[in-house]
C-alpha cells in the first residue's frame, strides 16, 4: 500500500460488512486511523478485529444508529478521544426496500417503508454531517497552519437509483436524490474548509444484493455495457480517492461507479 491516507482519521458509518467493510480496511490499509460503526455489532467486531491483527491501535468500533443523534455525538467524540481529531467522514449505512417487501408500485407502498428508508439513507446523512461539524473545522484549522490548501472531506454513499431510478423504488431513490440535495448544499456551506461528494454504485455484490429476486438483477445486468456486478473494493477504491488529498480540488459533486448503468442500455443479440 501506498500511505494515501497517512495521518488522517476516519468515521465511517455501515461498517460491519459489504462496501462499508471494505472501504474501513482499505483505509486501514492505507495508513488511516478508523472509528466504524454499525448497528450490526457481531459483524462489526469481526471487521474491527481483522484491521486490528493488521494495523494495531488503527480502529475503533462502536454501535452506531444512523438515526440516533446521541449515536454520532458518541461517535464524533470516540473520534477526537481516541485518536485526536477527525478528518473524513463517510456516511455509508443504508438500507434497501427488500426488508419491506421489495419492489412496491407509489399506490401501495406502506408508509412505513418510505418512512425508514428516508430516516437511514437521507436524515442518517444529515445528522452525520451536522455531529461532524464542529470537529472536522477544528483538526482542519489546525492541519491549515502548515497547509493552507488542507481540507477536510464527507463522502456520502448515494446510489445509481439518484441519477437513473426504476420502477417500484420511489422510497429508495427519493431518498438517495436527497442526498445529492444534501451533498451540494453542505459542499456550499463547508468549503473552504471541508469538501463534500457523493458516489452513486450501481449493482454491487454484497448482502443486500443478494436478496434480490435474480431475475432483476439478471435483466439489469444485461442492459449494462460492463454486463457485470460490481464489487465492494471498487467502490471502496473511489472513495479512497475522496477521502485523500488527491481530489483536493473536488467537491459538490456526484461520481458514478455503476459499470455504465446511467450512461446508456447495450443492444442485445
Amino acid at each position: 500500500m501506498s500511505d494515501r491516507l497517512s495521518g488522517k482519521i476516519v468515521l465511517l458509518s455501515g461498517a460491519a460488512r459489504g462496501q462499508g467493510a471494505a472501504e474501513a480496511e482499505l483505509f486501514a490499509d492505507e495508513g488511516a486511523r478508523v472509528v466504524i460503526g454499525d448497528v450490526l455489532e457481531t459483524e462489526l467486531a469481526a471487521t474491527a478485529a481483522r484491521i486490528e491483527a493488521r494495523h494495531p491501535g488503527r480502529v475503533e468500533a462502536l454501535r452506531l444508529d444512523v438515526t440516533s443523534p446521541d449515536d454520532w455525538r458518541a461517535a464524533v467524540a470516540a473520534a477526537e478521544a481516541r485518536f485526536g481529531g477527525l478528518h473524513v467522514l463517510v456516511n455509508n449505512a443504508g438500507i434497501t426496500n427488500q426488508r419491506f417487501g421489495g419492489l412496491q408500485p407509489i399506490e401501495s407502498l406502506p408508509l412505513e417503508a418510505w418512512n425508514a428508508l428516508l430516516a437511514v439513507n437521507l436524515t442518517g446523512s444529515f445528522l452525520g454531517i451536522q455531529a461532524a461539524i464542529p470537529l472536522l473545522r477544528r483538526t482542519i484549522e489546525r492541519a491549515r497552519a502548515k497547509d493552507p490548501h488542507a481540507t477536510g472531506s464527507i463522502v456520502n454513499i448515494s446510489s445509481a437509483q439518484a441519477i437513473l431510478p426504476s420502477a417500484g423504488q420511489a422510497n429508495y431513490a427519493a431518498s438517495k436524490w436527497g442526498q445529492r440535495g444534501l451533498t451540494r448544499v453542505a459542499a456550499a456551506e463547508l468549503g473552504p474548509l471541508v469538501r463534500v461528494n457523493s458516489v452513486h454504485p450501481g449493482p454491487i455484490d454484497t448482502a443486500m444484493v443478494q436478496v434480490s429476486d435474480p431475475s432483476q438483477l439478471d435483466s439489469l445486468v444485461a442492459d449494462m455495457p460492463l454486463r457485470r456486478i460490481g464489487t465492494p473494493e471498487e467502490v471502496a477504491r473511489l472513495v479512497l480517492f475522496l477521502a485523500s488529498d488527491e481530489s483536493s480540488f473536488c467537491t459538490g459533486s456526484e461520481f458514478l461507479v455503476e459499470g455504465g448503468r446511467t450512461a446508456a442500455t447495450v443492444t442485445r443479440g
